[in-house]
């Protein structure tokens, strides 16, 4: 099956679980093109409709269904159930929205792409309000108990008698280690 879609002057990739946000754009501009939109709106259909308006806005929203399943890619066509074009509508947008691998893939490349830029000249009022920031935050620490030791003014993470302790066991643990060895080895 082809990926891409044409009719007409409209051509795009079908949807994918990777291109989501690309195809909802496209989307939306064919079925604003189509006619079809104003049926994705929330007061799409207000107040009772006699039956020749309420067949015309059910075939109108069976197109507007029909055009969406034809630009899609087979592995999306669960979330295509519904009647309703709108319901499918927010169902894709609820299932591929910033979770899909393509936003996870974009996300990590421009995270790991990233560059630092020179930083911009500091003004003196922002100065002081830095140094303000900078002694609250060193105040915050006076007041807090170490769960460990007991002590105050530093938590347990940066408590040294614990940081002691862990070393001191793992010193013991591996002298015993060594012992055993040596006597599995002198037992031979």
């Amino acid at each position: 099956m082809s990926t891409f879609i044409t009719d007409g002057s409209t051509s795009f990739p079908r949807l994918t679980h990777t291109n989501y946000a690309e195809w909802a754009m496209r989307m939306e501009a064919v079925l604003v093109r189509q006619g079809y939109w104003d049926l994705f709106l929330e007061d799409a259909v207000s107040g009772p409709l006699d039956p020749k308006e309420l067949k015309d806005v059910k075939r109108r929203m069976a197109e507007a269904r029909a055009s969406m399943i034809l630009r899609v890619d087979d592995s999306q066509l669960p979330h295509m159930v519904d009647p309703n074009p709108k319901v499918v509508w927010d169902t894709l947008a609820k299932v591929h929205r910033a979770r899909g691998f393509g936003s996870r893939l974009h996300l990590r490349r421009a995270f790991i792409t990233a560059t630092m830029t020179e930083a911009p000249e500091v003004k003196e009022e922002e100065k002081e309000s830095v140094a303000m920031a900078a002694s609250a935050t060193s105040k915050r620490g006076a007041n807090v108990v170490c769960f460990s030791c007991g002590e105050l003014g530093h938590f347990v993470a940066d408590c040294k008698t614990r940081i002691k302790h862990f070393k001191m066991h793992e010193t013991i643990a591996a002298k015993a280690s060594l012992e055993d060895a040596e006597e599995e080895n002198f037992a031979f």
